[in-house]
């Protein structure tokens, strides 16, 4: 046995190696577990309405008397 044959089979076996990688990176990517390759078009939930209420009031979304009003509609549930 040469050393061509041997250099053949850990040249075949490195590429298989790295496009297996490359594969399941991709894979990965599209239906893996973190949402940051789909995050642009799924909306994250950052808590109950109160919370969301308080953000945007401290944002300056809306005014004092409309997160008060919505905050005693909130309540009442």
């Amino acid at each position: 046995m040469n050393w061509y044959f041997g250099g053949f089979i850990v040249l075949t076996i490195l590429t298989a190696f790295f496009f297996g990688i490359i594969g399941f990176k991709i894979i990965l990517a599209l239906f893996g577990g973190n949402n940051r390759a789909r995050g642009h078009w799924q909306h994250k939930r950052d808590g109950d309405a109160l919370t969301i209420l308080a953000g945007r009031y401290a944002r300056g979304e809306i005014d004092e008397a409309e997160f008060k009003t919505r905050k005693a509609v909130l309540s009442e549930e």
